[in-house]
C-alpha cells in the first residue's frame, strides 16, 4: 500500500509540474510597433512629483527612429524616449515640455535608465549616474492630456 501511495503522489507531482510548465503568462514582443497600454488611471498621472526607471536593451542605441520607453500621452504628461542616439526624458509643465537629454549612441547591451521630476528639477540617470539636471526655475505641476500611459 505504501508503494502505491508513493507512486500516486509522484504521479500527481509530475502532472502538476508539467501543467505548471505549460501555463505561460508573459509578454512577447516581435520588435514591430510593440507596446503595453497601462490604462488611464490617475495613479499613473502624478502631478507634483514623478520617478520612472527601467532596464532596457534596444537592438541598437543609435536608432534614427523614435523608440518610446514610456509615454503618458502624445502631447502632454511625461515620457522617456531614445531618438537619434539620444536618451530623452520630459515632463509637460506650464504649457511646454521640460527636457533632459544624454547621448547613448555608442552604448550596447542592457542599461538602467531613470528620470526624476520634483516639480522644479528634472534629473536624468544612466546606469545609476546622474547625467543631466534641468532647472525649471519655478515649481509647476505636470499637465496631462487624455489617453493611456504606454
Amino acid at each position: 500500500m505504501k508503494k502505491i501511495s508513493f507512486i500516486l503522489i509522484n504521479l500527481i507531482f509530475i502532472v502538476l509540474t508539467v501543467r505548471a510548465q505549460q501555463e505561460v503568462n508573459a509578454l512577447h514582443f516581435d520588435g514591430n510597433d510593440d507596446y503595453v497600454s497601462l490604462g488611464t488611471s490617475s495613479i499613473l498621472k502624478p502631478s507634483d512629483a514623478l520617478s520612472f526607471e527601467a532596464h532596457i536593451n534596444p537592438a541598437t542605441w543609435a536608432v534614427s527612429d523614435t523608440v518610446y520607453i514610456i509615454a503618458s500621452s502624445a502631447t502632454q504628461g511625461y515620457y522617456m524616449i531614445i531618438r537619434n542616439g539620444i536618451l530623452e526624458a520630459g515632463v509637460f509643465r506650464n504649457g511646454a515640455f521640460m527636457r533632459a537629454t544624454f547621448s547613448v549612441s555608442t552604448m550596447t547591451g542592457w542599461h538602467h535608465v531613470a528620470f526624476v521630476y520634483n516639480g522644479r528639477y528634472l534629473y536624468l540617470y544612466f546606469d545609476g549616474t546622474l547625467r543631466r539636471t534641468v532647472d525649471g526655475t519655478t515649481n509647476y505641476p505636470i499637465t496631462y492630456g487624455t489617453g493611456s500611459v504606454v
